[in-house]
């Protein structure tokens, strides 16, 4: 969802929504990593972010701790918000509007009023520029609350967070299919879905029929996007 491009009125900005919706098969598969994660209890996407702390250099991409993550009442106040602390450092996944701009959002008024409006949970700057033209999806690692105290603490834990769901989508994806996109040669391999650890065969095997078929062209689409975006 675009937040800029609208026009100005006597009775205040008019918005235009302008934006494609997530790509229909897309759509589809994420509802069904959503739906596995909720049955099995936990994202098979974390596999691919342990994989990033593996590195000579993943030191960088560890969780900075909860201590770092604070949430203050406005910008110009030193009062924090109380929050009751997390069970686990695995990182939540949400499913929801995205805002898009060009502006970089460092304000918490302006943050609080575009979400009580739009029903959004965050945004970004990249994805505008895409949605009209290519068959993506947004996946958003986020790393600041879009206030004055913004920084880089999590930046790399949330790129490598978002990175790593982008993986599990493109294996989840699955099938076996090849060509070439613009530039990108693209190649995927089969691969199930759902663990069997995770879900009876039965459930699997009923998941796994309702996946869509993703052509070359889609599939070189979003991982273009991917390599755009981390």
């Amino acid at each position: 969802m675009g937040y800029e491009l609208g026009k100005e009125t006597v009775d205040g900005f008019v918005k235009k929504s302008w934006l494609y919706p997530t790509d229909r098969r897309l759509r589809s598969v994420l509802g069904t990593i959503k739906a596995e994660a909720e049955f099995g209890g936990s994202h098979s996407f974390l596999q691919y972010l342990d994989a990033f702390r593996a590195r000579p250099n993943g030191q960088k991409f560890l969780h900075p701790g909860t201590e770092k993550d604070q949430l203050y009442e406005a910008d110009d106040t030193d009062r924090l918000i109380a929050r009751d602390p997390r069970d686990s450092q695995d990182p939540v996944v949400h499913y929801s509007l995205i805002e898009s701009g060009d502006k970089l959002v460092k304000n918490a008024k302006l943050r609080d009023a575009l979400r009580d409006k739009y029903n959004i949970i965050c945004f970004e700057m990249e994805v505008a520029g895409l949605m009209n033209t290519l068959p993506v999806t947004v996946i958003r690692g986020i790393c600041d609350y879009a206030d004055a105290r913004k920084n880089h603490v999590w930046h790399h834990y949330a790129a490598a967070t978002a990175a790593a769901y982008a993986k599990g989508l493109l294996y989840a994806i699955g099938g076996s299919v090849s060509g070439t996109h613009g530039d990108t040669q693209v190649r995927t391999s089969p691969v199930p879905l759902l663990s069997k650890t995770s879900t009876p065969d039965g459930q699997q095997q009923k998941v796994a029929q309702k996946l869509p078929s993703m052509s070359a062209k889609a599939v070189g689409s979003l991982t273009l996007y991917s390599k755009l975006y981390f």
